[in-house]
């Protein structure tokens, strides 16, 4: 269990050095405009890229399965 929490911090870890250069400066003011509290604002961003970028590995994984033949019956 220990080691499945330490996965997950580290995985939101490498997400949120990621996003910390590809988010837009102004992205932040708009967001902060609304919220007025910078911690908000950061885990209101975050989740919608760590939103984003779980759409994009589930898709991407529903694809590799479909194209190796994989079904909910040969998971089971």
């Amino acid at each position: 269990m220990k080691y499945t929490v330490t996965l997950q911090r580290s995985f939101r870890l490498q997400i949120y050095l990621i996003l910390h250069q590809l988010v837009p400066q102004s992205l932040v003011d708009l967001t902060h405009s609304y919220t007025n509290k910078a911690a908000l604002t950061r885990q209101i961003i975050f989740g919608f890229f760590t939103s984003v970028q779980q759409l994009l590995y589930h898709n991407n994984l529903r694809e590799w399965e479909k194209s190796q033949h994989i079904s909910k019956k040969n998971k089971r």
